[in-house]
């Protein structure tokens, strides 16, 4: 079943909740591949773009997390590193020269990272910035995040 955004899911930030919309997409069309199409060229291109996003999301969010001063910061930005790690793991494990069995490992890997990501670090983690967020803005409206 595809995830679906909702107000209950903003940091309060438009430009990091931004980025976890389309992170729901992608993250959407990973588990869309995994559950339909097996696909290796398929996986590998959401996969590839899984990883190149989740980069760039990461760059703004610690950008953010360091203008509003979020004292957990470093072990966010430790989370991330695991995350990214994970995701470079998976990504590297599909190839054409896996037997049937690799392949449906790295695909329950997948999964396993997107709800473990999804679950636990979006819907959990991030929303721990929120009232760092709102805090910042009522002292003085941030600057359109970069």
């Amino acid at each position: 079943m595809p995830l679906v955004w909702r107000d209950e899911m903003s940091v309060g930030d438009p430009m990091i909740d931004g980025d976890h919309k389309t992170l729901i997409s992608i993250i959407n069309a990973a588990e869309k591949v995994v559950n339909e199409s097996h696909g290796r060229r398929d996986l590998q291109e959401v996969l590839d773009r899984l990883c190149s996003y989740t980069q760039e999301h990461f760059a703004r969010e610690e950008s953010l997390q360091r203008r509003i001063r979020y004292p957990f910061h470093e072990a966010h930005a430790l989370e991330h590193r695991k995350l990214v790690e994970r995701l470079v793991d998976i990504r590297s494990g599909p190839t054409r020269h896996m037997d049937a069995f690799a392949y449906e490992e790295a695909l329950a890997q997948l999964v396993d990272l997107l709800e473990d990501w999804l679950i636990t670090h979006v819907l959990s983690h991030d929303m721990r910035m929120k009232p760092y967020i709102q805090q910042a803005k009522a002292a003085q409206p941030l600057a359109k995040s970069a």
